[in-house]
């Protein structure tokens, strides 16, 4: 008889990726988020005992079910632990700028690109993957920021906004005009080599979102 927890590590993490209501590929996807790699394959032979992680690989895949080892352990014996819902994982459409508005419009958008978050966001809330260099320094291609629909910016606040079919990620900035019942603002780029976009001045300008949260990435992560 084996005595080695280890040789039981693949069905812990099975049962802990149920419990979480988490497929092999949504795994997979946690973990290129975080700056891993992964195919569903080999996490699938990971789970069945044909393959052992490395360590490495071992701690992206914790990570990626938010837990220690020993809470792994701990979770599966009491049956999974903690819920989805207790959790609060959820998965974010991916999108970029040129896919905002269909996005937004419609009811059936599907994404093959994802980031999780624990956030109580809303139901139209998604990440935008950053495609040019009109927000740098602070903001680089590669990088994620998280928006939500649902809330209101305030002066200052980073947003999306929409022009035509077009998106831009700005920074906002209302002013004292008032445009059709509605005060006038800016959308400013933080790289002055791209274009301040002002509502009263561009036709059909609208805020789609504010950005809650920034996530960036050291490195690229690329798929075998």
């Amino acid at each position: 008889m084996n005595n080695d927890p280890m040789s039981k590590i693949g069905n812990k993490i099975r049962q802990r990726r149920v419990a979480l209501g988490m497929g092999l590929q949504d795994v997979c996807d946690r973990i290129e988020e975080l700056g891993g790699s992964m195919h569903h394959s080999n996490l699938s032979r990971i789970e069945s005992g044909k393959q052992r992680p490395r360590e490495k690989t071992l701690n992206l895949i914790l990570q990626a079910l938010q837990c220690t080892l020993e809470e792994l352990f701990m979770l599966t014996a009491s049956g999974g632990g903690l819920s989805k819902a207790t959790i609060g994982t959820r998965k974010l459409s991916l999108i970029n700028d040129k896919q905002v508005t269909d996005y937004i419009t419609s009811n059936n958008f599907e994404s093959d690109k994802f980031v999780f978050t624990e956030r109580n966001l809303s139901l139209k809330a998604f990440a935008l993957d950053i495609t040019d260099e009109s927000m740098t320094p602070e903001f680089n291609k590669g990088d994620a920021v998280i928006v939500d629909p649902e809330v209101k910016p305030e002066p200052g606040d980073f947003v999306v906004a929409s022009v035509g079919k077009e998106s831009y990620f700005r920074k906002y900035k209302m002013r004292e005009i008032i445009t059709n019942g509605e005060p006038a603002f800016d959308l400013s780029p933080l790289n002055d080599a791209f274009p301040t976009i002002s509502s009263d001045l561009t036709q059909g300008a609208k805020i789609i979102g504010t950005v809650v949260e920034h996530r960036i990435f050291l490195k690229r992560a690329t798929k075998s």
